[in-house]
């Protein structure tokens, strides 16, 4: 699964390399010939494409993207941080020179197609490059998974974090969520994220939502306990999980957390967040859709999984980003009426009743690796679409504006490979 999802993570980096960032690779023991593209500092490090056609591995940097978005104080590297004893420090970073970023990703393609790996492409000495910049905006949603049912190669079970300048809220937990944390910030990131996370709320009761709970759990080494919003029958499946659990979370049914002063104080009002609404859906039996207000004047609305739904409609009315699902294609509606999702007209139909600034279409069958092929056909009539969600989209709240324009490029690239729709 591991080659797949990062083929298309490749070509998509090739597009906007902030809005599809590449994963940060690990290795507590590697290879004499290996070590010419370990860090010099250690080997938590992170695979760069840059705007000057080179690419090699540079540290995971300590700079103001972990200082707007706050790690939080639980989380230990152990062992993860060693260094290897036998490495030398190379008076420069090795990176493999090409004629331009699709030519560096077109040959890590070819590598990983034979079996190979990063390592395989030609590397020859040059001037250490310039590290990426952070987000300079106050929030960024990252998702983690963005497909139904059960994972496949390209699209995990449902996962979005959303990023405050001090803390984090997890919206749904799929079972592939904490594999993505670590393959998106490495081991050592990903657990200071997850000890900066002070919410889970999670829609509904299906696995595809739920499942990954109790290993965030697991790992989560705050002693502050997690705030989980969810539907009681969560609460009861994670005292049948053992007694380890109890102790590092608050649970809260949908219906009623809000109301607690205790949980406003200690969980919503340090991110700044006004007025976080969980909506009933038509989808299973306690079922919601979940609407977050803050006090920069942003709102963020997310769908769950659901028929259309009037009262979501009402309540997401004007927001800043409405992340909504949209399972299936319109022609097979029978499909979705029959398991309570919806298609993808309805959800461009909810989109244009909703008016947000953006629209991100989310939670795809697992039939559709890519774009599904009624959106590549809307862009080949030039109609405006969405974003499309895929597995390490990262959105920027500086960047909003950009995102809708990329979507003919994304479909092009992907489409390009002959393998659309081969899961």
């Amino acid at each position: 699964g591991f080659t797949g999802s990062m083929r298309t993570l490749l070509k998509l980096h090739e597009i906007d390399g902030k809005m599809f960032p590449l994963p940060v690779l690990e290795s507590r023991r590697m290879e004499p010939e290996q070590s010419s593209l370990l860090s010099s500092k250690g080997i938590l490090t992170s695979f760069c494409l840059y705007d000057d056609g080179t690419c090699g591995l540079e540290d995971v940097p300590e700079d103001d993207l972990n200082a707007n978005f706050g790690n939080g104080d639980g989380g230990a590297p152990g062992g993860d941080g060693t260094l290897n004893p036998d490495l030398k420090e190379p008076s420069s970073l090795p990176v493999a020179k090409c004629g331009g970023n699709r030519s560096v990703a077109a040959q890590l393609r070819e590598s990983i197609a034979k079996g190979g790996a990063a390592r395989d492409v030609e590397i020859s000495e040059a001037p250490k490059a310039k590290r990426q910049r952070g987000m300079n905006g106050t929030v960024r949603v990252l998702f983690l998974g963005t497909g139904c049912a059960e994972p496949s190669k390209y699209r995990g079970g449902t996962g979005i974090l959303v990023e405050f300048p001090s803390g984090a809220i997890l919206l749904d937990a799929g079972e592939s969520v904490w594999g993505q944390m670590v393959r998106y910030f490495g081991k050592r990131r990903a657990l200071q994220k997850l000890s900066s996370i002070s919410c889970v709320w999670v829609s509904h009761k299906h696995a595809d939502h739920m499942l990954g709970l109790v290993s965030l759990l697991h790992h989560r080494a705050s002693a502050d306990r997690l705030l989980l919003v969810g539907p009681y029958v969560v609460h009861k499946w994670l005292q049948s999980c053992g007694p380890g659990l109890q102790s590092k979370y608050l649970f809260r049914h949908h219906s009623r957390f809000m109301s607690d002063p205790h949980v406003w104080q200690r969980y919503m009002k340090p991110l700044g967040i006004t007025g976080f609404d969980s909506i009933p859906v038509y989808h299973c039996r306690d079922a919601y859709a979940a609407v977050l207000t803050h006090e920069d004047r942003w709102k963020i609305s997310f769908s769950g999984d659901t028929r259309p739904c009037k009262a979501f409609i009402e309540a997401s009315r004007g927001s800043t980003i409405l992340i909504h699902e949209a399972t299936f294609e319109t022609k097979y509606h029978g499909h979705a009426e029959r398991k309570k999702h919806c298609t993808i007209s309805e959800a461009l139909e909810i989109s244009k009743q909703v008016q947000a600034e953006m629209t991100v279409l989310t939670h795809f069958s697992q039939r559709y690796p890519y774009v599904p092929p009624e959106l590549r056909e809307r862009m080949a009539r030039h109609e405006n679409i969405p974003v499309i969600a895929f597995d390490g989209l990262c959105i920027e709240s500086s960047r909003l504006v950009e995102y809708a324009a990329l979507m003919p490029k994304i479909s092009a690239i992907l489409e390009s490979t002959g393998d659309e729709g081969k899961p």
